[in-house]
């Protein structure tokens, strides 16, 4: 075999490769990532209907159908992101590890559910002290 004709076949195969949208190499697009935002915003809304102050907000959705998100827990927010089917919440901070929470695994999701009931608790009991400590209603009655 000739050197030219090895590199005109490496070279069509790469100009093809180039072309084609199904290469090997690609990132494969994970519809997984959706389910896992389903779950999670099923989750909040389950809380929500117990009366937790747990609120999605901010979903941006990404490449390769990453998602990220802002929970607001109370009058805290907390930074979460979903890759790969895993639910990346940031706890300490942006700049900090976060923690991993695979979504097909449900005792992780259920570790993720108690992180935010405790973290949620605390504000909710600060709520019912100021409606209990709120002075009662007057009634005027005007002449």
């Amino acid at each position: 075999m000739r050197y030219g004709d090895l590199y005109k076949q490496a070279l069509e195969r790469a100009r093809t490769a180039a072309t084609t949208t199904g290469g090997k190499h690609q990132a494969k697009r994970l519809s997984g990532n959706l389910d896992a935002l389903d779950r999670i915003q099923c989750m909040v809304n389950e809380l929500r209907a117990a009366g937790a102050p747990v609120i999605i907000q901010d979903i941006v959705a990404g490449e390769m159908d990453e998602q990220s998100l802002t929970l607001g827990i109370g009058d805290e927010k907390v930074g979460a992101s979903i890759e790969h089917m895993a639910i990346k919440v940031y706890w300490r901070g942006p700049d900090k590890t976060p923690m991993v929470y695979h979504c097909l695994s449900q005792s992780r999701l259920n570790a993720l559910a108690k992180a935010i009931v405790h973290r949620a608790i605390p504000s909710a009991l600060i709520k019912e002290e100021e409606k209990r400590m709120a002075p009662p209603a007057r009634v005027i009655r005007l002449p």
